[in-house]
């Protein structure tokens, strides 16, 4: 039990550590400077580089991983990883980022009910009730109703920012499956296959050849995405998927805290609310809060 304890505590931290780390990357893709599908392709390539070396030199690679049955899934997770990313971008191109996130924050019912449908877990009445307060506090901490939702090409946006979420909860399930593969291998396998995905959408000729902005490539390849997601599948595999929709909610959480940090925004009592309500909501689903029956 005491173990069972330590690992969940353990896996608890590392999606923690990686929605704080997720939650920064509007900072760094602001500051490179570049198109959505260009800082998406250098985001693959620079951690597929990186977990491709480390994957050897710690000999995480084994021939039974290259099986059809283990490695097609794999393939396709890092196409739906892939497009994940472009998907929202679409999104919050036809409306707006506010708007692209509430739609791309429909992802924790989603894989609430993937949990149910491939794992057979548990789906409680408060596991929604508290999902559900955790989105509502996402509405409120975005300020959109005090600025309105977006209505043009609202409905084209919502279809891809529900793709989006659809593709993320299915990357996060297919990661949960394979708990015999180590996660460096799983992000190594889909940021590669990711890279190849988007080499058509690419305009390299669009990248300048020196300046700052290979700093914040680099770092949104090898610390938002390679060192990210290790953390993040070492904690999905053991978590319940329940738990790990709401601790989703505190990636939006971060990234506006970081936006008061670095672009001096100001938030107002709304949206101090919604952050509490988004924080209250992880907790007690942690915690187990509401009937059992």
């Amino acid at each position: 039990m005491l173990l069972s304890r330590h690992q969940n505590y353990r896996s608890l931290l590392s999606v923690i550590g990686a929605m704080f780390v997720f939650g920064t990357i509007g900072v760094f893709v602001k500051a490179s400077g570049q198109s959505a599908f260009n800082i998406v392709f250098f985001r693959c390539l620079f951690a597929a580089v990186c977990l491709g070396i480390f994957t050897v030199c710690t000999s995480q690679i084994k021939t039974e991983y290259f099986k059809p049955k283990t490695l097609w899934p794999l393939i396709m997770s890092g196409a739906a990883l892939a497009f994940n990313w472009v998907f929202l971008f679409k999104a919050f191109e036809l409306t707006s980022i506010t708007t692209g996130i509430i739609f791309y924050y429909t992802q924790p019912f989603i894989l609430i009910f993937l949990g149910f449908l491939f794992f057979k877990e548990t789906i409680r009445a408060y596991h929604f009730f508290w999902t559900a307060m955790a989105f509502t506090g996402l509405i409120l901490s975005t300020g959109a109703l005090s600025h309105g939702i977006v209505i043009t090409n609202l409905s084209q946006g919502a279809v891809f920012g529900m793709s989006a979420a659809t593709l993320y909860a299915l990357v996060v399930i297919i990661a949960k499956y394979y708990q015999h593969i180590p996660p460096a291998f799983i992000v190594f396998i889909q940021t590669s296959v990711g890279m190849i995905f988007l080499v058509p959408f690419t305009r390299l000729s669009d990248v300048p050849l020196a300046g700052y902005h290979w700093i914040f490539l680099i770092s949104l390849g090898v610390i938002h995405t390679a060192m990210a997601y290790l953390f993040f599948y070492r904690g999905v595999q053991n978590l319940r998927t329940a738990v790990i929709a709401v601790l989703g909610f505190i990636d939006p959480v971060v990234a506006i805290l970081s936006d008061i940090l670095v672009f001096g925004r100001h938030i107002g009592m709304f949206q101090s609310i919604g952050i509490a309500m988004i924080l209250t909501g992880g907790m007690a689903i942690q915690l187990g809060v509401g009937p059992k029956a």
